[in-house]
Parts: C-alpha cells; sequence; structure tokens
C-alpha cells in the first residue's frame, strides 16, 4: 500500500472576490457512489494531455515485461521505458525468467513466442511485429489464440506509448502526472473552508500518495499572485515540511523525525508551535 501524505494549502489574499475566484476554479464536485465529494483538481491548474487518458502503465508482475525483455537496446523492456529516463542494456531471455516468470500464463506466453512465433532473442519490436502480422491466425488453437491476442494487444499498447512519448515527453499519464504534479494521482478527501480570523485565507487541506504536489502549489501562487503557506506530512513517517510560497517563489524547512512522530501520534499542541516558528521563519525570508 502506497504511504499517504497530509497536504494543508492556505491561500492568502486580502481579496475575498480572487479567493472565490481562485476556490471556483481550483475546486469540483467529484460524484462517488451515493454522494458528492469536494476535489482540488490538479488538471485545472496543469492540465494533462487528454491523449494520455487511459495510456497503459502496468501493475505488478505481467506479461509485457518478459515480452519487451526480449528486445536489444534500442528497443528497451517495457516496464522499464516506462519507469526511467534512460536506455538500459539488452536483457536476456535468462534473466527474463530467472527474474519473474512465475505464473503459468507468463510462461505460456513465453513458450508460445520462442515455439510458436519463433521469436529469437535480440529481436527488435518491429521483428516481433512481423512475425504477429504474418502469422495465420486461423491455425491456431483456442489456447495459442488467447496468447496470439494477448501479445498483440501489448505491441499496441507499445506503439501508442511511442507515440504519446514524441508529442508529450511521457509514455504514460503515469510518468507525466508524476512528473508534472510530483504524484500519480489526484488527490483524495478534500476539504475546503473561508477563513477570516486573524486574516481572510482560502484553505484546502486534502491526501496525496507519497509526495507533496509542490508544482501544482508554485503554479497556483504564479498565476493568482498569491502567497501560498501550508505544511505537507507523510503519514508513514518518511517526511514533512513548511513551506510558504510567494508569487510563485518556493521556500521550505524540514521537519525533524521527531517532529513528523509528533504530529501523526502525538497532540496538536506539541508541534503546531514547531510548524508556526518554521512559518514565521519563513515569513521573515519573503
Amino acid at each position: 500500500m502506497s504511504a499517504v501524505c497530509y497536504n494543508v494549502l492556505d491561500i492568502h489574499s486580502e481579496q475575498r472576490e480572487l479567493l472565490q475566484l481562485i476556490e471556483s476554479q481550483l475546486i469540483v464536485d467529484d460524484y462517488y457512489e451515493d454522494r458528492v465529494e469536494k476535489l482540488l483538481n490538479f488538471n485545472n491548474v496543469i492540465p494533462m494531455p487528454l491523449e494520455l487518458n487511459d495510456t497503459n502503465v502496468p501493475s505488478g508482475p505481467t506479461l509485457v515485461p518478459y515480452l519487451y525483455g526480449f528486445y536489444s537496446s534500442n528497443c528497451t523492456p517495457y516496464r522499464s521505458v516506462l519507469y526511467s529516463d534512460g536506455l538500459p542494456d539488452t536483457t536476456t531471455l535468462a534473466a527474463i525468467i530467472f527474474t519473474g516468470c512465475n505464473q503459468p500464463e507468463h510462461v505460456e506466453t513465453l513458450v508460445f513466442l520462442v515455439d510458436v512465433l519463433g521469436v529469437k532473442l535480440g529481436d527488435t519490436i518491429g521483428a516481433i511485429r512481423e512475425y504477429i502480422k504474418s502469422y495465420d491466425r486461423n491455425s491456431l488453437t483456442d489456447d495459442a489464440l488467447i496468447q496470439y491476442d494477448r501479445i498483440r494487444c501489448d505491441i499496441d499498447h507499445w506503439d501508442r506509448s511511442l507515440r504519446m512519448y514524441e508529442q508529450h515527453g511521457m509514455y504514460n499519464w503515469y510518468d507525466w502526472c508524476d512528473a508534472n504534479w510530483n504524484i500519480p494521482y489526484l488527490p483524495t478527501d478534500t476539504v475546503v473552508r473561508m477563513v477570516d480570523i486573524p486574516k481572510l485565507k482560502l484553505s484546502i487541506e486534502f491526501d496525496t500518495e507519497e509526495e507533496c504536489p509542490t508544482p501544482v502549489i508554485v503554479r497556483i501562487s504564479e498565476q493568482y499572485g498569491v502567497m501560498i503557506t501550508g505544511y505537507s506530512v507523510d503519514l508513514s513517517l518518511r517526511g514533512g515540511f513548511t513551506y510558504v510560497c510567494n508569487k510563485g517563489q518556493f521556500t521550505s524547512i524540514e521537519w525533524s523525525e521527531e517532529l513528523i512522530h509528533t504530529y501523526v501520534y502525538g497532540n496538536t499542541a506539541d508541534w503546531l508551535p514547531h510548524h508556526n516558528e518554521f512559518l514565521n521563519q519563513l515569513l521573515l525570508e519573503n
């Protein structure tokens, strides 16, 4: 299970109309089963290209890494391409089998590629595509047909990922969101309040996966010319900080492990003074 990061984002302005405008543009209704919840929609701040919707992202062991592990260095293994910036070395068939061909359907796919389609170690994606195109689909048994269609679907996903990279510099929605929002998913459990005391501010609290959406905060501050203050804490105790973002300039002070532990397991009175001290220090610098 991924770690949850709790975030507080306070947008400051003396103009109530501006804060109301920001709220109307950032917060949307999220319809969930039988209720309506608020959502801080990052797409309204840094929009993700529509073409990246539904692009393929492997989750856990799938046949795809084994299929693309056959490729030489100019056609990299699927998982490595999606989750790294560089091109890995050629993956050998022995490495593929050793690193995780532990499910029957994966072994069946591997056998089908080698024994039926005639794929050889070092074959490129273009070569495998030609094997698929030239093979007589009607000659396959029902079990072999399942493997054939699965591989063809994987190649289609690969081709689309390459097109997305050419257009947007990313292979899929996950990588794009992680690069542009600092997190791959939209936030959850959003709470929005307009606060008058001691000064007017729009306060937004929300959960994200693992990280603070720093690029989103910077863009909001830049776009509307406002100061944003707040904090972000990883509830699995891996990090936390207080921050100020003034017209796009982001500064922060990291929390100690002890303070993070106090925040997660202690009382508000024990950690809040430290946060306020950090906040005052950052405000003086800004």
